[in-house]
């Protein structure tokens, strides 16, 4: 949680006043590309391609976790144990599955769960 919360709070903008933790409305956000680095993909546009795997795979090898290095969030649905409402805690991964065949193809959303 602790690098996480690092981009989070980053102050940085470029010239343009961009911040360096979100996307860039024209070209690529390098901070958010570079993220890319830990899953040995390059984004197919840039920061337009969904980074939530890339940043969770960034984080948890800052952090010296157990990593699945991967762009693709569903490929965090076997991180872990799977825990019940009562047993979650700052810091789990929550795992979202699109429905239909994106779903089962592996796409969807991975985010750390900050609390109910």
């Amino acid at each position: 949680m602790e690098v996480a919360r690092y981009f989070l709070k980053l102050p940085d903008s470029n010239s343009q006043g961009q911040a360096y933790n979100s996307r860039w409305p024209v070209r690529a956000n390098p901070v958010i590309v570079g993220l890319f680095s830990m899953t040995n993909t390059l984004p197919s546009a840039g920061d337009e391609t969904d980074w939530c795997a890339a940043f969770v795979s960034f984080c948890l090898y800052a952090a010296g976790k157990p990593n699945k290095f991967s762009a693709l969030s569903g490929s965090y649905r076997t991180y872990g144990q799977a825990a019940t409402p009562a047993q979650e805690k700052e810091g789990d991964l929550a795992v979202f599955a699109r429905t239909g065949e994106a779903g089962s193809k592996g796409f969807g959303h991975v985010a750390f769960f900050l609390k109910r």
